[in-house]
């Protein structure tokens, strides 16, 4: 069970090191100097979902692995 724990956490973390990755690199892939009001701000919009969705999952690891780390400590305690 821990394993399967370790792999959605880590399945976690790296996703979201992929958004945030993908959320800073989405708005190079556009030209803004002609760009309307409207267009930079859908575009940086889509940028900040990216972010978003990075930051959730990285806490989503982050209480993976504490849940995990309070799971092994009270196991620890009750057989040690």
């Amino acid at each position: 069970m821990r394993f399967i724990t370790g792999l959605f956490a880590a399945a976690f973390f790296l996703g979201g090191l992929a958004a945030l990755g993908y959320a800073v690199i989405y708005p190079q892939g556009f030209v803004l100097n002609t760009a309307s009001a409207v267009q930079i701000t859908q575009v940086y919009t889509m940028a900040l979902y990216y972010a978003a969705i990075g930051t959730g999952s990285l806490l989503c690891a982050v209480v993976i692995l504490l849940a995990m780390m309070q799971s092994v400590s009270k196991n620890t305690a009750v057989t040690g």
